[in-house]
């Protein structure tokens, strides 16, 4: 924005100035005038009253011209002063009108002025503030559509399975191994019903939460269920799958067991995926120090050396699962790490390209490991 010159602040101080300049000048002439038609008629000798009145005349005349010449100087110095931040505060702010939100105003005064450029540049840390946050509520959200489709995928599988094994199989089954294979269905179902909650609490996904309902869970129980739904994949698939539980069935832990689930199916869907037939698959359960352990071995794949550093990034999967499995996301060990985080454990993993993985989960036994609040940025910083 341009500012002509008629308008400047420059202009009305100086008309300001020079006004009262004007003003201080016809005083003094007026006074002048008064002091010479009744104190110097009566005191100085008419021969001489010419010369004292155009010295007198001649030294206003100069004292106006000196008045009215630092009436400018102030008026440019004054100007000068104010209107410098003042241009300052007007190009910072055209730069923010043309979306430029690293503009900053040095602050050097200690007046209103610069009280004014303080609150500029706190206006702008909180416009980068709020852009910050809605960038990162728009890759949560991001985020979050891919993980429900991912999670929705795995138990529609398991339910596409079961129905095609009843409609393939159908008249070959006994009606005990019918039932069984219609309860697994149903069981499928309610679980991804309950899944679907957890995913569509958007509103503490966009405080950068997980969403978790913690309660006491049983968490040899839980899994004893888990691996109970998998065994008929793993006999279909010609893969022994084998729980190993060192805990006392009365032991519960502080989780919410739904994401519990999420994790379990997450590795166990892996290990079954890239186990070939005739291979193992073991999960076992033991305490260590303040945590439950729950590891999954398999005699799969293995995870090419290459590809582990990269394997809890999302979307990433190793060359050989791609090959062994077309499809699939890439999110299930991003996610399965997350939950664990935010029940205060942790998710790592050994293997061994053509022998197998292991992936261990702990878990905190006393509710107080876990953390109470978790902020958007320790959300992105694992984005």
């Amino acid at each position: 924005m341009r500012i002509s010159r008629a308008h400047s602040l420059f202009s009305h101080l100086l008309i300001a100035f020079v006004g009262l300049a004007a003003s201080v000048s016809l005083l003094v002439a007026i006074m002048t005038s008064l002091l010479h038609r009744f104190v110097l008629e009566s005191m100085v000798p008419p021969d001489q009253l010419t010369t004292v009145r155009d010295q007198i005349i001649t030294g206003l005349f100069i004292i106006s011209l000196i008045t009215i010449a630092l009436s400018i100087a102030i008026a440019y110095v004054l100007t000068h002063h104010i209107t410098k931040p003042l241009r300052e505060v007007m190009q910072a702010i055209d730069r923010l009108a043309h979306d430029d939100i690293t503009v900053a105003l040095t602050v050097r005064r200690r007046d209103e002025l610069g009280a004014l450029a303080n609150l500029f540049n706190t206006m702008v840390r909180k416009m980068r503030e709020a852009r910050t946050r809605n960038d990162a509520l728009q890759r949560l959200k991001s985020q979050f559509i891919s993980t429900a489709a991912h999670q929705l995928r795995t138990p529609l599988t398991g339910l596409r399975w079961s129905l095609h094994y009843i409609r393939d199989k159908g008249d070959s089954l006994s009606s005990a191994e019918q039932a069984q294979t219609i309860e697994q269905a149903a069981t499928t179902t309610d679980n991804m019903m309950h899944m679907v909650d957890s995913l569509l609490n958007v509103s503490k996904v966009e405080e950068g939460k997980f969403g978790l309902s913690l309660r006491s869970v049983k968490l040899a129980e839980l899994v004893k269920n888990i691996v109970h739904d998998y065994q008929t994949r793993a006999r279909q698939s010609e893969v022994a799958l084998q729980l190993v539980s060192q805990l006392d069935q009365r032991l519960a832990i502080v989780a919410d067991p739904d994401y519990l689930r999420l994790v379990f199916t997450n590795l166990l869907d892996n290990a079954l995926d890239y186990t070939p037939s005739g291979g193992r698959v073991t999960l076992t359960l033991k305490l260590t120090g303040n945590f439950v352990e729950a590891a999954v071995q398999d005699t799969g794949l293995g995870i090419p050396a290459a590809d582990q550093p990269k394997i809890f990034t999302q979307f990433h999967r190793a060359e050989n699962a791609k090959k062994k499995k077309t499809d699939g996301s890439g999110l299930g060990l991003f996610i399965a790490r997350n939950i664990a985080r935010r029940h205060g454990g942790e998710l790592k993993f050994s293997s061994q390209e053509g022998k197998g993985s292991t992936f261990i989960l702990t878990l905190p036994l006393h509710e107080e490991l876990i953390p109470k609040t978790q902020s958007l940025a320790d959300v992105l910083a694992e984005i």
